[in-house]
């Protein structure tokens, strides 16, 4: 009985890590998130700043891996893109 708990707690970990990686991936497929959140007629100046500012410059899988970093250690998800 505990080594099948065990085991579903592994996988329910593994399910975890593959629906974050999905959806935090997803985010980046068709455009660039700051493209998203600002209005049209932001400067490149603007954009810029806000992309570094909310770490939108760093490649996505360093992003990926700071993201999870906090949650795991801090439960922290982070600043939200929309408040």
């Amino acid at each position: 009985m505990i080594s099948y708990i065990i085991r579903r707690m592994f996988q329910a970990v593994a399910i975890c890590v593959i629906i974050s990686a999905m959806s935090f991936f997803m985010l980046f497929l068709n455009t660039d998130p700051a493209l998203m959140l600002l209005p049209p007629e932001t400067e490149m100046a603007h954009i810029a700043t806000f992309k570094h500012q909310m770490g939108l410059d760093r490649p996505v899988l360093i992003q990926y891996k700071d993201f999870l970093g906090r949650v795991v250690l801090h439960g922290d998800f982070g600043q939200s893109f929309v408040y």
